[in-house]
């Protein structure tokens, strides 16, 4: 594998973990309303 190569796939995981950290956000954030509200959002 080049530098080059290697560089991408590096970077692709980067994005990819900090995708799943700002799922678990939204998921914590959307626990708080569900608690704050009394009701579960629902998906459009």
């Amino acid at each position: 594998m080049d530098d080059r190569t290697s560089a991408l796939i590096e970077l692709s995981i980067r994005v990819d973990l900090k995708a799943a950290k700002n799922v678990d956000a939204l998921k914590s954030d959307q626990k708080i309303l569900v608690k704050n509200l009394g009701t579960p959002l629902t998906r459009i």
